[in-house]
C-alpha cells in the first residue's frame, strides 16, 4: 500500500515501511488545499453530508462515501457538503424525522379539508344589477372568508386557483389547491344580496 503526504511545495509518496517510494516530486501545485488535507491512504473513503444536491451523487441531507480529495478539495471547499461527524448524522436523522411528522400532519389536514368541502356548495351574497352582473368581483379572499365563516376551516387565499374574479351571479366551479400536488373542486354560488 502506498500513501502520500501532500505539502505546499509538492507531495511525497511512501511505501508501507515508511520509506520514500518514488522520491520527491515537485511537479504538483498544492496552493489551495483545504486545511484538513493530511496523510491519507490511497484506498480510504470519507463520509460526507451533502448540503446541496450534487448530480450523480445525491440530494441535500444524504450521507455518501467519496474519495477524500474529491470530498475535501471540491465538495467541502465549494460549500456543497460537510464532513459527516456523529453529531451531524444525528442532526440529519432528527431533521428527517421532523419533516416526516410534518408531512404526516399536512396529509391529515388535507384529508380533513377534503372531507369537509368535497361536494359542498359555498354561498356568497353580493350586490348585483338587474342583468346579474356584480358591482364588485368575488376573489379568493372573499371565498376563503366565506369558507371560514360557514365551515370553520382556515384556508390560505393563495390556495384558491381562480383565473379571474367572479363577476356574475350563479354557480361557479373553483379549484382549491390542498398542497402536495393535491386539489379539489368546490362550487361557489353567488347570490344576490338583498
Amino acid at each position: 500500500m502506498i500513501t502520500f503526504l501532500a505539502g505546499v511545495r509538492g507531495c511525497e509518496f511512501f511505501n508501507s515501511e515508511g520509506s520514500p517510494a518514488f522520491g520527491r516530486l515537485h511537479t504538483f501545485s498544492f496552493q489551495n488545499l483545504h486545511p484538513l488535507h493530511t496523510l491519507v491512504s490511497a484506498s480510504s473513503r470519507m463520509k460526507i453530508i451533502l448540503s446541496k444536491p450534487v448530480q450523480n451523487l445525491g440530494l441535500a441531507g444524504d450521507v455518501v462515501d467519496v474519495a477524500p480529495g474529491y470530498g475535501r478539495n471540491f465538495l467541502i471547499a465549494k460549500g456543497l457538503a460537510a464532513e459527516a461527524t456523529a453529531d451531524a448524522v444525528q442532526k440529519i436523522k432528527a431533521t428527517r424525522q421532523k419533516h416526516a411528522r410534518k408531512r404526516e400532519a399536512q396529509g391529515k389536514a388535507r384529508n380533513a379539508i377534503r372531507e369537509a368541502l368535497s361536494g359542498q356548495t359555498i354561498l356568497i351574497k353580493a350586490q348585483a344589477n338587474e342583468e346579474g352582473h356584480l358591482f364588485g368581483g368575488i376573489g379568493p379572499k372573499e371565498i376563503t372568508e366565506s369558507i371560514e365563516k360557514r365551515k370553520k376551516i382556515h384556508i390560505d387565499p393563495k390556495a384558491i386557483n381562480l383565473p379571474r374574479h367572479l363577476k356574475a351571479l350563479g354557480k361557479h366551479e373553483v379549484v382549491l389547491d390542498l398542497g402536495g400536488g393535491d386539489s379539489i373542486a368546490i362550487i361557489v354560488e353567488v347570490a344576490r344580496h338583498e
